[in-house]
């Protein structure tokens, strides 16, 4: 990853704690200085990046703030198969306005 993509990929996380009002969407608490995390919806292996594709996978609708591993070990939604699909039909209508 060059510097560049470094500082992008750090402007779109600040862009999603800003989001979610730095608050962890699983059990609402305010995320910490140093702590917080971004949690894929659809697990961002290799699997699924074939399967859906990079621009799916990485998505920011895919994401969520999370304030520790266990919740975001709760965002997974990749087993629940409705969800799944309702997910990225909203993530390719996104995409289809333009949005990131």
């Amino acid at each position: 990853m060059t510097n560049l993509e470094k500082l992008e990929a750090n402007d779109r996380r600040e862009e999603i704690f800003a989001r979610d009002n730095w608050t962890c969407r699983i059990c609402g608490k305010p995320l910490r200085a140093g702590i917080p995390q971004l949690a894929h919806r659809i697990a961002a292996t290799q699997a699924n990046i074939k399967k859906y594709g990079r621009e799916i996978i990485y998505h920011s609708l895919n994401m969520w703030s999370t304030c520790s591993l266990d919740c975001n070990s709760h965002c997974n939604i990749g087993n629940r198969p409705v969800e799944r699909e309702l997910l990225i039909d909203e993530i390719l209508a996104a995409i289809d306005r333009g949005e990131k």
